[in-house]
């Protein structure tokens, strides 16, 4: 069974405009309840030295742990994309050597890495909000494992053609337990706890902070900081988003389907009625023409 996600990956998976939404809100609400206490205060001078100093502590911690978020997340997608990339090139050249192979098992071969190259684009790598492995995708890798190796070790095949199945076949099982290593959301909680509570902090010392003689400038200051709030949290949910993390890493896998179903990756060969020479009849050599007689070329007058 595909696994499903949990409730704080459907919630990173809502669509950027919905967390803008939710983020925003009550972001806003705080910065101008903040701002009202203030104006009402009046200004004071006296502590505004102290202000200064906990909005120093407080802007520092959320900028660092809102830097470090974003940096740690945009890592992972990265290397998740390239981990993909990695698994299906290797993919891509198995199905080429078995195109090489002029044998209907080729054929099957790679039309079963074409359904597992769907069953990793459509379950593991968060199309559908989860990033994980599927024991279906494992299963149909093992027989496409064992289809490999019975052709390898089937007679008519040289040496280099058997020890580049072996050896692209060992780099696919390698690229696909790398991927499954990656974890996408990947903060932990305490992380994501630290990043809305200095969040939250940041906001009601700016809208607490002493008022000026200039209301408007209050109003100002105090919504271009819900501003960059709002954006830094919301960019570091949509990085941590699997559905995000599989628009960019699913065109590797794509080019592969596309490729299979059109009869690309060399399947030509493995066609009866594309791609290879007819069988020669009996007493003509390969590549004779019919009614040539042996030894005459193409063309040549007998």
């Amino acid at each position: 069974m595909p696994p499903t996600p949990d409730a704080y990956e459907a919630f990173v998976n809502l669509p950027p405009l919905v967390l803008v939404v939710i983020i925003a809100i009550p972001a806003c609400l705080i910065m101008w309840l903040g701002i009202l206490f203030s104006l009402r205060r009046g200004a004071d001078s006296d502590f505004t030295d102290f202000a200064n100093s906990a909005l120093a502590v407080v802007g520092g911690a959320f900028i660092f742990v809102g830097a470090f978020a974003v940096v740690t997340s945009w890592d992972t997608q990265s290397r998740l994309e390239s981990s993909v990339t990695s698994e299906f090139t290797s993919v891509t050249a198995l199905a080429e050597d078995l195109g090489s192979i002029p044998r209907e098992s080729s054929r099957t071969i790679a039309l079963a890495l074409s359904d597992y190259a769907t069953l990793v684009r459509d379950t593991e790598i968060g199309t559908q909000g989860v990033v994980a492995s599927n024991p279906e995708a494992q299963k149909a890798l093992a027989l496409i494992e064992v289809d490999v190796t019975a052709t390898a070790e089937s007679p008519g095949l040289t040496a280099h053609q058997v020890d580049n199945l072996y050896a692209h076949m060992e780099a696919v099982k390698d690229a696909r337990k790398d991927r499954l290593t990656i974890s996408v959301p990947n903060l932990p909680v305490a992380m994501n706890v630290m990043l809305g509570l200095s969040a939250i902090l940041l906001l009601l010392g700016i809208g607490l902070y002493p008022a000026s003689r200039i209301p408007w400038l209050k109003y100002f200051y105090g919504g271009s900081t819900t501003v960059v709030t709002v954006a830094m949290i919301v960019a570091v949910l949509i990085l941590q988003s699997p559905v995000n993390v599989s628009v960019e890493s699913s065109k590797t896998i794509d080019m592969f389907i596309t490729s299979v179903s059109e009869g690309g990756a060399n399947l030509g060969l493995n066609d009866g009625q594309e791609g290879s020479l007819p069988a020669p009849a009996p007493g003509e050599e390969p590549g004779q023409e019919p009614g040539q007689a042996p030894g005459q070329q193409p063309g040549q007058a007998p």
